[in-house]
């Protein structure tokens, strides 16, 4: 088997391809299927139904095996759609039957045994080479094609392929694009025609990976190791579910944790074993690594988090009994550092800020916990009707805010040797002054601590405000310029405590802004409409940012989200424009637009790692005249809920007031509103 070269370009894009979002996310268990595949089992031959990975799958694959008529591309290509399963189960056993004597031993020695990659690839083509040309067995050149092959007659067959993207030994998907020409050396033995090399990755063709990994499965949340921050970094894996054996996926799920996403493991710690679940309790045991016993403190909350929202995933949800509960221990550990912890002990909804509007041209910023019990969200409100007096979290005396501005609020909650710290809130608003109007960063402590961090003097360009959760600064959108802003330290703001970023990615005119909460990248929303053109413009994109300098800067390789090729039917929905954005999470981009095909805005769902996007279905959960979102996800009573908000006219279509709309998705659905606008979730950062 001869493998072409791919090119590679992780973190940059091929405008001919459809592949172009993010970097991360997900499968430690992989299917292979040729052009052959189909929903039904194929017709002639010998028709096997068979967990391909030995119980670990639960996804029914009908395996045909190979018949001494097939032709050696009919051989490679039922080969290709054997090839499916889990991608640690060494088996496969219909596979193993189109191999000879001499593939079986490369199978055991390099190949799908160990933790073998797979290539998701446009498609699956195998062509019969030129038999003159073919390889022959050792130094014995190959015989001329005949019409009736006879045993120890050799062919080649190449699968030609353009590839998309790649998923890892550990379940993390990346980008890693084009051809991918693989030979396959074929030998014709008694029983037909066999295969000599299998290739040393299995391969997927991105249909198969949507319809049995994407619609079948879920992906799953993989919390990574962190020092520091309560936001503990999130990524995302896909698994095939073994009924009845959950112990099996816990134990993938671990093991991705302590690697985490790339070639170097996120962690020094090690699994002594496989996880084991009994009586509820998953226990996840570790080996003592040089050194002495470890600090088990981040691993702990990384794992309780992962096998929590695993456990309220659809296909776990179900076990009996279930899960719900950890214990990250190694040989000597006492109880008190490796005891139990309970899954559900933090299932909160984040709180959500935005902006009631007061009597006298004032304002307060207000706040609201939401709970996963309708009847808990139905008390008095925040933001009383009629102007009345309400408590603002932050301290807005003298400020008259411009209606509709965008705001930003973030937690200074950065803890300390493993402690919880009390949070602090501080937000920055635009409040008219002399000059215009100035970006004031107030807090929740000194009534008389109001700091101008940046001024300007057409208020209305101001189309965003977000802090940055690694370095407490503040970005501001102003005329479709990025800038970043720092604490001027009590001067008046400058260009010495800004940078505008002048060159923004593919000259796009940026409207909003939002950085991921790890601080690794950011979504921009543009002020562009989608041209249909491979080559741009996108509405919404994703970019990394660059803080190996002094000041942060963006890349100039983009990711559009949800902006399709013609031809392309994988995609949910595409987008012809985009107002808004949100990070549900470290995972999760909630965007506010308008489809192609459509005249109404809806809200659109995408994974920031690029392998899933999906429209979130009723109308109503984005106001039509929405200016503004927010999003966030929870863990309540041990089920997945995705919050989103907004502001606008609310559903009680009332246009003389500003209301922010409440409304979750998952196991119960909410629905509530108050008055006010800007509606934002508070960013975790320091400084």
């Amino acid at each position: 088997m001869t493998v072409g070269t791919t090119a590679e370009t992780e973190g940059c894009r091929s405008t001919a391809s459809r592949v172009r979002r993010w970097v991360a996310a997900a499968l430690a268990v992989v299917t292979a299927a040729g052009t052959a595949a189909c929903a039904g089992p194929p017709t002639g031959g010998d028709v096997k139904t068979t967990v391909l990975s030995q119980g670990h799958n639960n996804v029914l694959i009908f395996a045909r095996g190979p018949d001494p008529g097939m032709s050696p591309t009919q051989l490679v290509s039922n080969f290709l759609q054997a090839l499916t399963g889990d991608q640690k189960d060494p088996s496969f056993i219909v596979a193993q039957e189109y191999l000879t004597a001499d593939g079986r031993k490369l199978w055991a020695q390099e190949g799908l045994g160990g933790n073998a990659p797979t290539k998701i690839v446009d498609h699956l083509l195998p062509v019969l080479d030129d038999q003159g040309a073919a390889a022959g067995r050792g130094n014995r050149p190959a015989p001329a094609a005949t019409a009736s092959p006879k045993d120890g007659d050799t062919a080649t067959v190449t699968v030609q392929s353009d590839q998309r993207a790649e998923l890892d030994p550990y379940g993390f998907y990346r980008i890693k694009q084009g051809p991918l020409p693989v030979k396959f050396d074929l030998t014709r033995e008694q029983g037909g025609w066999r295969i000599n090399d299998p290739p040393p990755f299995r391969m997927i063709d991105e249909g198969s990976f949507k319809r049995v990994y994407q619609i079948n499965q879920s992906a799953m949340p993989i919390y990574l190791p962190a020092s520091g921050s309560l936001d503990t970094p999130v990524d995302q894996v896909y698994l095939t579910q073994a009924t009845g054996k959950v112990d099996y996926t816990y134990d993938a799920l671990a093991r991705a944790v302590l690697h985490g996403r790339g070639d170097y493991a996120v962690s020094r710690l090690q699994p002594d074993g496989p996880v084991k679940v009994n009586a509820g309790v998953a226990v996840v045991k570790l080996k003592v690594p040089p050194g002495g016993p470890p600090d088990l403190t981040e691993v702990q909350q990384a794992l309780r988090l992962t096998f929590r929202d695993a456990a309220a995933t659809q296909q776990l949800a179900a076990v009996t009994p279930p899960v719900t509960g950890i214990q990250v221990t190694y040989t000597g550990c006492t109880p008190t550092a490796c005891g139990v912890q309970d899954l559900n002990k933090d299932n909160a909804v984040p709180p959500v800020y935005w902006v009631c509007p007061q009597a006298s041209n004032e304002s307060a910023v207000v706040f609201k916990q939401l709970s996963a019990n309708p009847l808990l969200n139905n008390g008095p409100s925040v933001c009383p009707p009629n102007s009345a007096k309400a408590h603002s979290e932050v301290d807005l005396s003298g400020l008259s805010l411009v209606k509709d501005a965008p705001m930003a609020v973030k937690r200074n909650d950065t803890a300390a040797d493993g402690k919880t710290p009390s949070s602090s809130i501080v937000a920055a608003v635009l409040a008219r002054d002399a000059k215009g109007a100035g970006v004031v960063v107030v807090g929740d402590k000194n009534s008389v601590d109001h700091r101008v961090w940046y001024q300007t003097v057409d208020p209305s360009k101001i189309t965003d405000l977000e802090w940055d959760p690694v370095d407490g600064s503040l970005w501001v959108v102003d005329g479709h310029t990025l800038v970043h802003v720092r604490d001027p330290g009590g001067k008046e703001p400058s260009s010495d405590s800004w940078d505008a970023l002048q060159d923004p990615p593919g000259g796009v005119q940026i409207t909003r802004f939002k950085p991921a909460p790890d601080g690794s990248r950011a979504v921009i929303v543009t002020g562009q409409t989608a041209s249909g053109s491979s080559a741009g413009p996108w509405p919404a994109q994703m970019v990394a940012i660059d803080r190996t300098g002094e000041v942060p800067m963006l890349s100039n390789t983009v990711f559009p989200l949800l902006s399709s090729d013609p031809g392309d039917t994988l995609l949910s929905a595409s987008l012809a424009s985009a107002t808004d954005a949100a990070w549900a999470d470290g995972r999760t981009v909630v965007l506010l637009g308008v489809p192609k095909d459509s005249n109404t805005v809806r809200l659109l769902k995408v994974y920031a790692d690029g392998s899933q996007d999906s429209a979130i279905s009723a109308v109503e959960d984005a106001q039509p005249a929405a200016k503004h979102i927010a999003a966030a996800t929870s863990v309540t009573n041990g089920r997945h809920m995705l919050w989103v908000f907004s502001d606008g006219t609310g559903p009680a279509a009332d246009p003389g007031n500003s209301y922010v709309y409440f409304k979750s998705h998952g196991a119960t659905d909410i629905s509530n509103q108050e008055l006010g606008s800007t509606p934002v979730v508070a960013t975790s950062a320091s400084g």
